[in-house]
């Protein structure tokens, strides 16, 4: 809105002049637009905010800015560092995705962004294996889901640029926020060719070398080839946990955090 002045104003920036009768100053007059238009910019505002404006409720400027400043919120993950086994208390607007079925009718600001946010997906599509993390239509009339992101899987920055992620167009859902893709090594491939002298023909006897390993302090039973053969196949076996430290999926070092949505 426009700042409004003074009936009789010469200045449309002129100020407005409180009276005082014992000295005999005159108070400016002050027209209907001072008055109706910033109370209708209030009202507009509760309104914009979702609230009924009551003439009975002097806190709903307050309620409507805290309310409006949190809206802008809506949707934005955030990551906090906490025992699991003592979850703290959430905040008023703030939920943890675990993929649980919530009301549309309860989470209507929620709701309205995951709509808006392309990374929703059918409940039928959301039950397959790596697409836990996008958000779900829920039974597509009365329910949605919010994804779960508590599923133990590391996170990994959209890759934009296509810089470090090649494989990105393998991603479950395609190369977009909530896709899933699985572990991997990276495929490390090479041929090592022996002299004649050095090859695994050869590789059967005490003292004996192929040019990678020599053979010195175990039997030929433990190379898994005949005693005595020097023709037949071998296989080597070997333990990499007595090398680097081993697990039942390939990481790095992390740190595990409890995601949340502001979902009002």
């Amino acid at each position: 809105m426009k700042y409004i002045a003074p009936v009789g104003a010469t200045d449309p920036d002129e100020s407005y002049v409180t009276g005082n009768p014992a000295t005999g100053t005159p108070g400016s007059r002050v027209g209907g637009p001072a008055i109706e238009h910033p109370m209708r910019e209030i009202v507009h505002f509760i309104e914009a905010a979702g609230l009924v404006p009551d003439e009975s409720n002097l806190g709903q400027l307050v309620e409507a800015f805290n309310k409006m400043g949190s809206k802008q919120e809506v949707g934005k993950l955030s990551l906090r560092i906490v025992d699991p086994s003592n979850l703290p208390a959430l905040a008023p607007n703030e939920l943890v995705p675990m993929g649980q079925l919530l009301n549309r009718a309860d989470y209507p600001e929620l709701w309205e962004y995951i709509q808006a946010s392309g990374a929703m997906v059918s409940d039928s599509a959301w039950q397959q294996s790596g697409r836990e993390a996008f958000f779900s239509s829920g039974n597509g009339s009365t329910t949605f889901r919010p994804g779960n992101l508590v599923t133990g899987v590391f996170p990994r920055f959209l890759d934009l640029t296509g810089l470090y992620d090649p494989d990105r167009a393998s991603r479950v859902g395609g190369n977009v926020a909530g896709s899933w893709q699985r572990d991997a090594i990276r495929n490390i491939s090479g041929t090592y060719t022996s002299t004649v002298n050095e090859g695994l023909a050869n590789f059967n006897t005490p003292g004996s070398t192929n040019g990678l390993l020599t053979y010195s302090n175990f039997k030929t039973e433990n190379l898994g080839r005949p005693q005595g053969s020097n023709t037949a196949a071998f296989s080597l076996e070997f333990d990499a946990s007595r090398v680097v430290p081993t697990g039942s999926d390939n990481r790095s070092f992390n740190i595990a955090v409890l995601p949340t949505y502001i979902y009002k």
